[in-house]
């Protein structure tokens, strides 16, 4: 970071989006057509993480190859391994009928995920989809 002391999240919002934007709602049809509050959420995470007591000396980072290393919503297909796969944009809405079922197979592939752990999603979908 540039400054050196921990921002309280009002001043990150101020900072990222500007007085008058940080402090308005906009209408939910225009949130994914401003990349600044599209992206926001990793805005704050980072902000939060590089202030960590562990950050940077604990950290691994991991290199990105977008194109490659992630399930992407756009071209949804979940291949026959997860080898070399860091990362997945999920269909929306994950739960829905049409998607569930591969979003549901992209959880019982995860080692950790899969069984009873993923009980929780099961009840999800069921309720919303």
């Amino acid at each position: 970071p540039t400054h050196t002391t921990p921002r309280t999240l009002s001043q990150v919002l101020v900072a990222s989006l500007g007085e008058e934007r940080a402090t308005s709602e906009p209408p939910p049809s225009r949130l994914h057509e401003d990349l600044s509050m599209w992206h926001l959420d990793q805005t704050l995470l980072s902000e939060r993480i590089s202030y960590a007591p562990w950050f940077p000396t604990d950290v691994e980072f991991v290199p990105r190859f977008a194109d490659t290393d992630r399930l992407d919503r756009i071209r949804w297909r979940l291949p026959p391994s997860l080898t070399g796969l860091i990362d997945a944009h999920l269909p929306h809405p994950g739960y829905s009928v049409q998607y569930w079922p591969s979003v549901r197979a992209l959880f019982g592939s995860l080692e950790g995920v899969a069984g009873e752990d993923s009980a929780w999603a099961d009840a999800y979908a069921a309720e919303f989809g």
